[in-house]
């Protein structure tokens, strides 16, 4: 049961993250700078609500979020987000 609960979630999770690209793309693009920024907000404010132990729900939210950004990012970008930077050009 469980095992088919995270299939799902995982499946929902992926048709997102390819939804949030698309839109980036037809939208037009923003900047590296721009998701770049996003990413770092996000993972903080993820590490903010695990210190605080807040409720899973609320964490996975954030979480999709950040994939999201991450999906533009290497939509944009070419490459996959580089957590110690060099974020700002694409390959």
């Amino acid at each position: 049961m469980a095992c088919a609960f995270l299939f799902s979630f995982q499946y929902g999770l992926n048709d997102l993250i390819v939804q949030k690209a698309e839109e980036s793309k037809e939208s037009g693009s923003r900047s590296l700078a721009d998701i770049d920024a996003d990413i770092k907000k996000v993972g903080d404010t993820i590490r903010d609500l695990k210190a605080k132990k807040s409720a899973k729900e609320v964490i996975d939210k954030e979480v999709q979020k950040l994939l999201a950004a991450k999906a533009e990012f290497k939509s944009v970008a070419g490459k996959d987000w580089d957590p110690k930077g060099n974020n700002n050009n694409a390959t």
